[in-house]
């Protein structure tokens, strides 16, 4: 899916400035950052100019390939983002995870994350998630999210609901030719789900409904949890 979409990515998603401000309260100058699920590592880089260490891991080679071309001082590797956890040593202040990554890992896997999360974050440092507002759309069921263009592209984004799972298909459209680039099985875990585990694995959580602190509410279209490992 993301081999061909990655070509258009920045131009299809857009990146949100305020994030800068969301951010910059959880940033440790001089020290390690980890950014899971980095895409073409705008959050990456972002986080390497307020001051921090950045590293960003991606499954995709071709996002992470644009990603190491657009930012060369910024270190971006190739790798599942669990694998990459489980053979590491090195210790962070700030670890992310941002845009549906954490939709993809099942429930096994998400306790696995925050295992690894636990182990590799140092203490009082934080662990900030976003993610689609999966409480909404569940009680919604919208059959796509809204299409998402520029200039001669369009992104649909089809939604299939399963007992426990969405069938994710997206389709690329670039003028006359149409891309069927998959479909993805996806977790819709809600806010409340992923806090309820994080608790269960020694956490902290705040959460909001936008990158400039505002409170959660229904129809936000994302949520961003803030994770401190105390």
């Amino acid at each position: 899916m993301y081999d061909l979409l990655s070509e258009y990515y920045d131009n299809l998603f857009t990146f949100n400035p305020k994030l800068k401000d969301f951010v910059f309260p959880f940033v440790t100058k001089g020290q390690q950052a980890l950014e899971l699920g980095s895409g073409t590592g705008r959050l990456t880089h972002l986080i390497g100019q307020l001051g921090m260490d950045s590293i960003g891991i991606d499954l995709d080679q071709k996002m992470t390939s644009i990603a190491s071309t657009k930012y060369p001082n910024q270190s971006f590797i190739t790798d599942d983002i669990l694998d990459y956890l489980d053979q590491t040593n090195q210790k962070f202040d700030l670890m992310t995870c941002f845009g549906n990554t954490i939709a993809h890992l099942d429930s096994q896997s998400i306790d696995h994350l925050f295992r690894q999360i636990k182990l590799h974050l140092n203490k009082n440092k934080y662990f900030i998630i976003q993610l689609l507002n999966y409480t909404k759309i569940l009680s919604q069921k919208p059959d796509s999210l809204p299409d998402l263009v520029f200039n001669n592209l369009v992104l649909k984004r089809n939604y299939t609901y399963l007992k426990d799972e969405i069938l994710f298909e997206t389709i690329l459209f670039k003028d006359d030719d149409i891309f069927e680039l998959g479909k993805q099985r996806l977790y819709p875990y809600t806010h409340m789900a992923l806090i309820d585990k994080a608790l269960q694995h020694g956490f902290e959580s705040s959460f909001y409904g936008k990158p400039d602190f505002s409170p959660y509410q229904l129809n936000d279209s994302h949520v961003y949890i803030v994770l401190k490992n105390i």
